[in-house]
């Protein structure tokens, strides 16, 4: 039944929400450090932990640092989110097909600019880099379907409370009365520190104007791609700095894989649209912007010269229905990440 198999999973789910995070200087936030559990452990750092070798690795401790070591760098879904434990990440299955350290580098939530400040900030412990697999793509399409302002720094989840408590600590109550005023219909467009009272009053006198012009596409694949290039050519100069061998993965997603759900698969997705808004917005996601997106990645890392793969072009027609391998649209299942990084090792072969 549907509750059989959503609680099959949830035991396992419920440790990542124990996981939480810890507020953290740069990167905004990241998972709690030295997290303990039969699922999911994490280090000094909150990195999640590896096995190779039935052995547990603490990502920039013991012998890790001693030996040649691989990254895998991205999301939640590099991350492990959905993998019943640590030895069951894509991290760990890899490192186990190469007995070379994949030390998973993935953060819940992550953008690609903050992919690569994570990167940055550990990067001098880490004295000789084989392979840095970007396995990624999904949270900078999804950021861009928030209706933010565009930035040229870009965004990230939970900016909009962040900015809102920046705000509450650092304006007076003048400016705050002019913010409850204007935010429902400037949000973040405006500086709300900087309003006099001859630009209050023009700005209420623009809201119509503003509300009729407020019509975004849901989907900004033009966002998106923007803020992969400026973190991809960096990463690109890292690559020939260090060196090591630099791949870019486009992570799978359900409705981009072309697989026919499985039994729980369709329960899963079905609960998981009735109580989340986030899948809802995921589940959009179609074939249409799937085709420009992955063709446009495809000729950005052409240009930067970095090794470029679709996990669901490669996927495609692997797959059977009786293949349980997604938690949710984005997130796999021990089988899924099996599957992954069984097409990683062959890719990096």
């Amino acid at each position: 039944s549907n509750t059989n198999i959503r609680l099959k999973i949830t035991p396992q789910m419920d440790y990542y929400d124990k996981l939480g995070m810890v507020w953290n200087p740069f990167l905004m936030f990241f998972h709690t450090p030295n997290f303990t559990s039969n699922v999911v452990n994490t280090d000094e750092y909150g990195l999640r932990c590896n096995h190779l070798l039935g052995k547990t690795i603490f990502p920039l401790k013991e012998n890790s640092l001693k030996y040649e070591n691989s990254i895998i760098i991205g999301g939640s879904t590099a991350f492990g989110v959905g993998a019943s434990s640590d030895e069951m990440t894509i991290s760990s299955k890899l490192s186990n097909l190469t007995s070379i350290n994949h030390i998973n580098m993935g953060g819940r939530a992550y953008s690609s600019s903050q992919e690569l400040i994570l990167f940055s900030k550990l990067a001098s412990q880490l004295k000789k880099i084989k392979h840095v697999i970007i396995f990624s793509g999904l949270n900078d399409l999804h950021l861009s379907s928030f209706g933010l302002d565009d930035k040229d720094f870009g965004y990230f989840y939970y900016m909009r409370k962040f900015k809102n408590a920046m705000d509450l600590a650092a304006l007076s109550k003048k400016q705050l009365l002019i913010r409850f005023f204007l935010y429902p219909f400037y949000k973040d467009s405006i500086t709300y520190n900087k309003i006099d009272k001859t630009e209050f009053l023009k700005l209420l006198l623009s809201i119509k104007s503003i509300k009729k012009n407020n019509n975004k596409p849901l989907v900004n694949i033009k966002y998106a791609i923007g803020q992969l290039e400026k973190n991809l050519f960096i990463w690109k100069q890292l690559s020939k700095a260090y060196p090591f061998k630099l791949t870019f993965i486009l992570q799978p997603l359900s409705m981009w894989l072309e697989k026919e759900l499985s039994k729980e698969e369709n329960s899963l997705f079905q609960y998981l649209d009735s109580v989340s808004s986030s899948q809802n917005l995921i589940s959009l996601f179609d074939k249409n912007i799937y085709n420009e997106y992955t063709l446009s990645l495809s000729k950005l890392c052409k240009k930067l010269g970095i090794n470029y793969f679709d996990s669901n072009e490669i996927l495609k027609g692997k797959l059977t229905k009786n293949d349980w391998i997604f938690t949710d649209r984005a997130h796999l299942t021990d089988l899924g990440n099996e599957k992954v990084s069984d097409m990683i090792n062959s890719i990096l072969s």
